[in-house]
């Protein structure tokens, strides 16, 4: 039996969706194993200036794999809508959702390494 997780028939796609997957949940059992190690307050916000406006509960690391996981349901859903209609879309879309994976998991582990080194 084969599920399709895309319908696009585009073979890269397929595997930016399982990548991003598999890196999410990478992230959340990351966060997980960690969780108990790590203060109540880290440091997330970096875009806020310094001090306490980057300090957030330790639980909003897990809003990070959160939103990319959120943002690649919006990305398949959408996807469904445009097949075959607009392939330049669809690939910014998933180049989009993968880049958002990756930054996502390189923040997280970076306040994870603050920490833990």
């Amino acid at each position: 039996m084969k599920i399709a997780l895309t319908r696009h028939a585009d073979p890269l796609l397929k595997r930016v969706l399982i990548i991003s997957l598999f890196l999410d949940i990478f992230l959340i059992a990351g966060i997980g194993a960690v969780y108990r190690y790590l203060p109540p307050e880290v440091p997330l916000l970096y875009s806020a200036p310094w001090g306490k406006a980057q300090i957030v509960p330790r639980s909003f690391l897990f809003l990070v794999p959160a939103a990319a996981v959120f943002f690649l349901g919006c990305t398949v859903l959408i996807e469904r809508v445009l097949t075959d209609k607009d392939t330049l879309v669809l690939k910014v879309l998933w180049g989009g959702c993968a880049f958002a994976t990756f930054l996502g998991t390189i923040t997280v582990m970076r306040v994870i390494f603050l920490f833990l080194w």
